[in-house]
């Protein structure tokens, strides 16, 4: 992605097309926004290939949410 705008109606072009067959843009895939390399289990360093054809969960928390300092360890130690 350059930055470029690429719709100033892209909130009119959403409504309009429910189905979302002329959707204005196309989502990068998943792959695209990973970060080159990230750290895994134990702390070795891995690069994207380690989750190619792999399902991938997204978990997000916030401190002040006290059932998330509650799971957060938890989620943690399941492998």
């Amino acid at each position: 992605a350059d930055g470029s705008t690429i719709t100033k109606g892209g909130r009119d072009a959403v409504s309009a097309d429910p189905t979302g067959e002329d959707f204005p843009w196309k989502p990068l895939p998943f792959s695209a926004v990973l970060r080159k390399s990230f750290v895994g289990e134990g702390g070795a360093a891995l690069d994207r290939s380690a989750v190619d054809g792999k399902a991938l969960g997204l978990y997000f928390s916030a401190r002040s949410c006290p059932r998330c300092r509650e799971f957060t360890p938890k989620l943690a130690q399941w492998n």
